[in-house]
């Protein structure tokens, strides 16, 4: 059965590559929900025969209410307890960063991975669980379009935290030094070592006045009475102890742990790089070099310096890798390839944009790069390339809308936007975007999916 479906969906997938980032939602079914039936028809048609789609609904049926319920080890409250483990451990960690000494480096690594990364994942995973049980509360029309967007407007995640305390310290409630010790790690480009820190931007705090004008207030939500007992009644009929009060507190425990998780987890991957920067400037190499040299060659070194020969070797690596880069750089390739040839003859394929909030607006635009932050964004719509919490300072300078290259209806900067009531459009495509990165002014129309340029 999990081959035909895998089939089927790849299927899928090469005959609709704008969905490429909407595969959970719209050409696999990888959890059980409320409109399971229609997916089935819809997903999966006539590959499976009754019996196969009888035994295969059961089977993600009985996984999904462990899921949701907290019965295995993929629980969002283990997970949460790996990511508190690590918390706990990274209050250590300026101390590594200041040694230079890369013995240390290998336990880094396995302690992001472990208690980091997997549990983060795990989080991720019940985001789309929560995203898709409310997706399907709206095909069934217990839910409006506008009572989900308010639900999900209703749930305070680490970036609402980081803007309310933004507007603290521009209200000198909390000092700049507090602020730091807890968000300074973030980057924007999580993994790129020559993005500066938070707290290594000058003048990061120039641009921000009173952040929470930014996003206003969370809204309250509650279900109705009748949306209770229909919620209540579903989840009886698929065999769970859920009612809508319980699913009401599982979506929020999954979409801010899932943010959450990212955020600390972010962390020891700043310390990873911070760490190795350190021990770049004290053998006379670069941020920009040490980008061109492979983890794997930094862990063959496990002490602060290196001989002359070493610093021969690592300089070839890095030529090498420059040279190797500026030629990667040059090559396009399509969204999702299907065959050989796509390599060859790009295919033309066009992103589908996942629009958030059902808000719109018509501003001046700004293309934001990387390491870019001395930039007035106040009532602009704001382009960047990926959806990178590094990011999230952006939300503490009043912008009116947010334009992603690349992001999925779940990913970061979609849960952000949701969160604060901003008008997105999250993953445009390379094509698009490029395009739109030139206007002066967009309209970005969230409730008729419409985007429009001027130059």
């Amino acid at each position: 059965i999990s081959e035909k479906l895998v089939n089927k969906w790849v299927k899928n997938l090469s005959k609709n590559p704008h969905l490429h980032d909407k595969i959970e939602f719209e050409v696999a079914i990888t959890i059980y929900s409320f409109d399971i039936d229609e997916k089935l028809q819809s997903l999966v048609g006539d590959e499976l025969s009754v019996e196969e789609k009888r035994t295969y609904k059961e089977c993600i049926r009985a996984h999904s209410v462990e899921l949701i319920e907290g019965k295995n080890d993929g629980s969002i409250n283990k997970a949460m307890e790996r990511i508190d483990f690590l918390s706990n451990k990274q209050k250590t960690y300026q101390d590594l960063i200041e040694s230079t000494n890369l013995e240390h480096l290998p336990k880094l690594i396995e302690d992001c991975v472990n208690y980091g990364t997997i549990p983060f994942s795990i989080l991720a995973r019940h985001g789309f669980i929560a995203k898709t049980l409310l997706g399907s509360l709206e095909k069934n029309k217990i839910l409006t379009k506008e009572e989900v967007s308010n639900l999900e407007n209703s749930i305070e995640t680490i970036a609402g935290e980081l803007v309310n305390d933004l507007d603290k310290c521009a209200n000198s409630k909390i000092s700049k030094n507090n602020f730091m010790k807890k968000y300074g790690h973030l980057r924007p480009g999580t993994y790129d070592i020559q993005s500066p820190r938070y707290d290594q931007m000058v003048g990061f705090f120039s641009s921000i006045e009173s952040a929470k004008e930014s996003i206003g207030n969370l809204k309250k939500f509650d279900f109705s009475d009748s949306q209770k007992i229909a919620i209540n009644n579903l989840f009886k009929s698929i065999g769970s102890e859920f009612d809508s009060n319980k699913f009401y507190e599982y979506v929020k425990k999954a979409i801010a742990g899932r943010e959450y998780g990212k955020f600390i987890f972010t962390k020891s991957i700043s310390t990873i790089l911070e760490l190795i920067s350190k021990f770049g400037e004290q053998n006379g190499l670069s941020r920009e070099d040490l980008s061109y040299i492979d983890i794997d060659d930094i862990l063959s070194f496990n002490k602060s310096t290196i001989n002359k020969e070493e610093k021969k070797s690592l300089a070839s690596i890095i030529d090498f890798n420059r040279s190797k880069n500026i030629l990667g750089s040059t090559i396009r390739l399509p969204q999702i390839l299907f065959d050989t040839a796509g390599v060859y003859v790009v295919p033309f394929q066009v992103a589908q944009p996942n629009f958030i909030t059902l808000k719109s607006a018509t501003l001046d635009a700004v293309f934001l790069k990387t390491r870019e932050y001395k930039i007035n964004l106040k009532n602009k719509i704001v382009l960047i390339e990926s959806a990178d919490p590094g990011f999230d300072w952006i939300f503490g300078n009043s912008i009116g809308g947010l334009i992603t290259k690349y992001g999925g209806a779940n990913s970061h900067m979609a849960i952000r936007c949701a969160e604060f009531g901003i008008p997105a459009a999250i993953g445009c495509g390379e094509q698009r975007f490029e395009t739109l990165k030139k206007a002066k002014k967009i309209t970005l129309d969230c409730s008729s999916a419409i985007l429009q340029k001027y130059e």
